[in-house]
């Protein structure tokens, strides 16, 4: 796997070198006493990248002939120290680290350290919200034009300890000030530990972090989007969270009519409207699962008919092709109506969508198809499910039955696509991952450009 180059910034110098043991900065026998705090290190002239590239503001001197860190060596760096968790950290210190690990799908480790700079960033949020409406109109007249005398990079601590004092002085409008500097990271913060938290499987925890974020700014625009999608996703048959998650997702295409997800949120809008009118999601989905599966009776055969023969088809023999194009019958579907909704059984059809995950980041397609389709009867308004099937079609080389599939994929959600591609990505498999979103942008030119997918290709 290619490394990732990671350019430090100061952050993160500060973290590596709490990560780093003592005796890395050690000195020669018989060299004179440094004072504390100083780099044993002698100063290095800034130098460029190798690559011709110059370095990121602020990034620490990196020695001729060398290379910048890249996150594997970071990572390491800080799984060898052994008191990491518990060493006293910045807020800016432990958010950094607890970015680090969700970039490396370690949700767990990311969570720690997003929980420890929350601990420290909370008591601002605090004071924000305490402060946000008390200011008179004279203050409020006055905050236009005041300014911070802390730098903006001085880092949320100082900026709490001033503002804090300068409360206790009476100065609400300088607080107000030095406050609005660094409410940024913090929502941002919440962002991320709710992120975290999603991908943990913890969406409890996920709503209450987002709402953290949205407590300060109600149109922080990833927390906006990510707690509707939940709560329509979690909490279906509550009627107050249902308009809750319409409400969310109305505030996002109105605040942000430019932003990547701007027309996902229209669509979801009005998915939880239906649902609303139906009493709750279990209502709405067995209505549209009923029309999909005739629509899915009706048109297989015309595809078994339309698609490439299964001669032309390379890794399939007729057999096989013909039954996995056989169109349901009246009986099957039938069946599959009928069958009770438990909560073992969504738990049992959930776990095979990951089973199906892990084969397609093994590249075991045969394996991961076998495991869509046993979900997919049941539920085939299930993307994420979808999306997988389409892919291990792609990767079983089954010429027009695989571009048709993938079609029908993308056009219903190239969101669970892209997020296909992230999966396969946080399971290790790089090559795959790009290999979806590289097919995702050819399919679909709009969404890529609104998700900017291309961030994720270079």
């Amino acid at each position: 796997m290619k490394a990732t180059r990671f350019f430090l910034s100061a952050g993160a110098a500060a973290a590596l070198s709490l990560a780093l043991p003592a005796q890395a900065q050690s000195v020669p026998a018989n060299h004179p006493p440094i004072p504390e705090g100083v780099s044993a290190s002698p100063a290095l002239p800034p130098q460029p990248d190798p690559s011709g590239l110059p370095l990121p503001s602020g990034h620490p001197q990196v020695a001729p002939g060398t290379t910048p860190m890249t996150t594997e060596e970071l990572i390491r760096r800080l799984d060898a120290a052994p008191d990491l968790e518990s060493r006293e950290k910045s807020f800016e210190m432990a958010a950094m680290i607890g970015r680090l690990y969700l970039h490396r799908g370690r949700y767990a480790d990311a969570r720690t350290f997003f929980n420890q700079a929350r601990e420290k960033g909370e008591r601002l949020g605090t004071l924000y919200l305490q402060q946000k409406d008390a200011l008179s109109a004279d203050e409020r007249s006055r905050l236009a034009g005041a300014s911070c005398p802390l730098a903006p990079d001085a880092g949320l601590e100082p900026h709490l300890a001033h503002v804090e004092k300068v409360l206790a002085a009476g100065d609400r409008v300088e607080a107000a000030a030095c406050t609005g500097v660094v409410l940024s990271g913090l929502v941002e913060l919440y962002d991320q530990l709710g992120r975290a938290a999603q991908l943990a499987g913890d969406a409890p925890a996920a709503i209450e972090a987002h709402e953290g974020a949205l407590r300060i700014n109600p149109d922080a625009p990833e927390s906006l989007f990510a707690r509707s999608a939940l709560l329509f996703e979690t909490d279906g048959e509550n009627i107050a969270s249902l308009k809750a998650a319409r409400d969310g997702f109305a505030r996002y295409a109105e605040k942000h009519p430019q932003g990547p997800r701007a027309a996902n949120a229209r669509e979801l809008q009005q998915r939880v409207d239906e649902a609303i009118a139906k009493g709750g999601v279990k209502a709405w989905v067995a209505g549209r699962r009923a029309e999909r599966l005739q629509r899915i009776a009706q048109e297989l055969p015309t595809a078994a008919r339309s698609a490439t023969p299964p001669s032309q088809m390379a890794g399939a023999g007729p057999a096989q092709e013909e039954g996995e194009l056989a169109a349901l019958t009246p009986e099957m579907i039938e069946a599959v109506q009928s069958t009770e909704r438990t909560p073992e059984l969504e738990a049992g059809l959930a776990k095979l969508v990951e089973e199906g995950e892990e084969h397609l980041a093994r590249e075991r397609y045969q394996e991961a198809l076998a495991a869509y389709r046993r979900v997919v009867p049941f539920q085939p308004e299930n993307t994420r499910a979808q999306a997988g099937m389409a892919w291990a079609m792609v990767g079983l080389g089954r010429g027009a039955v695989a571009e048709r599939i993938w079609g029908v994929a993308v056009n219903a959600s190239p969101e669970s696509v892209d997020a296909l591609g992230d999966t396969l990505l946080a399971k290790g498999n790089r090559e795959a991952a790009r290999a979806v979103w590289v097919r995702l942008s050819r399919s679909d030119a709009a969404y890529a450009k609104r998700a900017d997918l291309d961030k994720k290709l270079r």
